[in-house]
């Protein structure tokens, strides 16, 4: 978040962590590392949580393994900081990264893009087979194609980047027009594209994307 709830200033971050006894819990500190406040994220025994994204003063938390997407909720008490389990959405198909766009907030799901307002897939493209992250900016959403579930949890293995279980394309979204996606391929050095930072540039949309095992980063 771009704001610490508690002086209206500065940066909050939420840091989902796991614990030895395999519960994950939604830490939140201000920018200079200061903890204001935790909570267990309920159900997500056995999940993997990937990036997720604020939207006011909840922290909406994807669960690749299990199809859920946890809401977490910050909210001031007083001179101190809330922090508390809010609902599950369950049902996602391999849900890996989020972002908000307008009122909404949209997920990264297999073939295609969630909109949690509507609780429905809401872009389709068959070539979407695994999805990765995803970011905002202007009329476009950038999604990457990262990895299937079954391939990065047995730990990287150069067969399964050629037996097409890792994706390698990042795929550019109209907002407006939802129709199937701009496709840019990386290529072999651009297997596993796992992470976005996109800015907006002029009426479109630039930025960078780092892809594993290469350690490579592209700009587009």
């Amino acid at each position: 978040s771009d704001y610490d709830i508690k002086t209206r200033a500065g940066i909050m971050l939420c840091v989902p962590c796991i614990g030895g006894d395999n519960i994950w819990r939604a830490v939140v500190a201000t920018g200079d590392g200061r903890e204001v406040g935790r909570c267990d994220i309920q159900g997500s025994e056995g999940d993997e949580i990937k990036e997720g994204c604020w939207k006011g003063r909840a922290v909406y938390l994807p669960g690749l393994k299990l199809g859920k997407v946890y809401v977490i909720n910050v909210k001031r008490s007083g001179d101190g900081v809330v922090v508390e389990m809010g609902k599950v959405l369950e049902g996602l198909d391999e849900p890996w990264g989020c972002c908000v766009v307008g009122d909404d907030v949209i997920v990264s799901v297999k073939e295609g893009l969630y909109s949690v307002s509507s609780n429905s897939t809401v872009a389709r493209s068959n070539n979407v087979m695994w999805p990765g992250a995803v970011q905002a900016k202007g009329d476009y959403i950038i999604q990457t194609g990262w990895a299937s579930v079954s391939a990065w949890t047995a730990g990287f293995q150069r067969k399964h980047a050629a037996e097409g279980k890792y994706g390698s394309v990042l795929f550019i979204w109209d907002i407006k027009k939802k129709t199937a996606p701009l496709e840019i391929d990386l290529g072999l050095e651009g297997v596993a594209p796992v992470s976005l930072a996109v800015f907006q540039k002029g009426g479109g949309v630039s930025g960078y994307v780092a892809c594993a095992p290469a350690t490579t980063v592209f700009y587009f």
